[in-house]
């Protein structure tokens, strides 16, 4: 029947049940680095112990495979229908809560000294009409609106680890209107901003008095998103994940953020908390400079461009000023002709640890850049974006699923003089690799080289970069048969 409709085989040189086999060479090793290795066990300990081998196929998809669907990674592993792996991500099985602990178990087994990062992300869903968190918003890669999910991050990150703690999802006010566009007048006279206060009486002020009082109360109250929870903006968003990732035990020198972050609240409250900050400001910054209130371009104006220190392991000019910012004394450096990939040449930088030099200053600022190379990656390379999933559940299982993808894909990274950021390299790695089965149930790893040919891989190579990052850590020298 079936060779009458035209039905062919798509590898009839293989069995069914050797060609899948052969193709799970990666499988293999995450698998291994998931069952043995201390950073991905302590990530997915809240895991049930049921739902293991379809978390290391699920992993294995985000890892290697271009398409992050249910269906898709069904067919390329095999081994898993794709109901079991769509009840796997709509199964509620993730909290946040249990996400924070796992990762404060990574962070305190690690025991370096690192810094806690601020950031958020916009995950667009351009052909999507309804998902849940999602909504129309900018996207500055694009520079314009585009319908997405925006998130909160807080990460940790020591040079060349980055775990995320924890995020959260930002929606905007529903009570808040669009801004009407200003329409230009035909004269050349400003226009008024609102009628004129003719009537000075006690009556009247008291009316004008109660009017903004009621407008204020009207801005306090806090208008319940499409979702059901309460609006909160992202800096509140942000204090209460430091909040959470402090309380529960995360031990960093400096928390780092961009000048979004920079708010006094957000500042007061991390100063509460005896965490340093090192953060960008605004050029129109108002600061107090030798007595008087100027602004940050005001201060980095004082001091002629020819008199910046040149910082060759910098690859910049910079200069530092001590300023009082929130009532206190604080540690402004000013970075120009700065190649970093990070955009702007010019950066005011600010700091509440006045000890900290002008370079290892810029130097720690510069940390929270693995933020945005993870957001980059998880879109580009793990498919952050393009799962299906429209409940709730599933979504931020698939973002949970993804965090855990790129930390395994940072503990592959080759070893080299200068940290390599992106997990390219380690997902290229991980592609060619096959899984040959021999006689009586004995495998070995090879790669699949450009000319069809299979080398032989040597597992104690590929675990060494594994090794040298995490000492200590025991791995299997035998592969086993998935």
């Amino acid at each position: 029947m079936r060779a009458q409709q035209g039905y062919r085989p798509l590898h009839p040189s293989h069995s069914s049940t050797e060609e899948p086999r052969c193709r799970k060479g990666c499988l293999v090793v995450v698998r291994l680095l998931v069952l043995h290795g201390a950073v991905l066990r302590a990530l997915l300990a809240f895991v049930p112990p049921a739902l293991l081998g379809v978390l290391c196929i699920d992993l294995t998809g985000l890892s290697t495979g271009s398409e992050v669907s249910a269906t898709a990674i069904s067919q390329a592993l095999g081994g898993v229908s794709h109901d079991a792996l769509t009840r796997v991500l709509g199964g509620g099985w993730w909290t946040a809560r249990q996400g924070l602990l796992a990762a404060v178990r990574v962070v305190s087994w690690l025991g370096d000294e690192g810094g806690l990062i601020v950031d958020d992300g916009l995950i667009p869903k351009p052909y999507a009409r309804l998902i849940t968190f999602c909504g129309w918003d900018f996207d500055p890669a694009l520079r314009r609106n585009v319908f997405g999910l925006r998130l909160v991050f807080v990460g940790w990150c020591n040079g060349w680890l980055t775990v995320p703690l924890g995020f959260d999802v930002w929606q905007k006010d529903p009570a808040r209107k669009p801004r009407p566009k200003r329409k230009r007048a035909k004269s050349g006279r400003p226009r008024k901003r609102g009628p004129k206060v003719r009537c000075h009486t006690h009556r009247a002020r008291t009316q004008r008095a109660r009017r903004r009082a009621g407008q204020q109360a009207a801005r306090r109250g806090r208008p319940r998103t499409a979702t059901g929870t309460h609006y909160h903006t992202k800096n509140e968003l942000a204090c209460a994940l430091g909040w959470r990732v402090r309380r529960a035990g995360i031990r960093a020198r400096f928390l780092l953020g961009d000048n979004w972050y920079a708010s006094r609240p957000n500042l007061r409250s991390f100063a509460r908390w005896q965490l340093a900050w090192v953060t960008r400001l605004k050029n129109n910054t108002v600061v107090r400079f030798q007595g008087h209130p100027v602004t940050v371009a005001q201060v980095a104006a004082t001091v002629a461009p020819a008199n910046y220190h040149s910082y060759a392991q910098l690859g910049a000019r910079a200069r530092s000023l001590v300023v009082e910012w929130l009532g206190k004394p604080s540690k402004l450096t000013v970075v120009k002709h700065a190649s970093h990939p990070e955009h702007d040449r010019t950066k005011d930088l600010a700091t509440s640890e006045l000890s900290l030099s002008t370079a290892a200053q810029v130097q720690w600022y510069r940390r929270r850049w693995p933020v945005e190379v993870f957001f980059r990656d998880a879109k580009q390379l793990l498919g952050l974006g393009r799962s299906p999933a429209r409940q709730s559940h599933a979504v931020l299982t698939h973002i949970v699923l993804v965090c855990v993808t790129y930390v395994g894909l940072q503990l592959l990274k080759p070893l080299s003089p200068q940290p390599q950021l992106s997990v390219s390299p380690s997902k290229k790695a991980l592609l060619p690799l096959r899984l040959r089965v021999h006689a009586k149930g004995v495998a070995d790893l090879v790669r699949l080289t450009t000319t069809g040919q299979f080398e032989p891989v040597e597992v104690e190579a590929r675990w060494k970069p594994i090794r040298t990052r995490l000492g200590g850590l025991v791995l299997p020298k035998h592969l086993g048969v998935p």
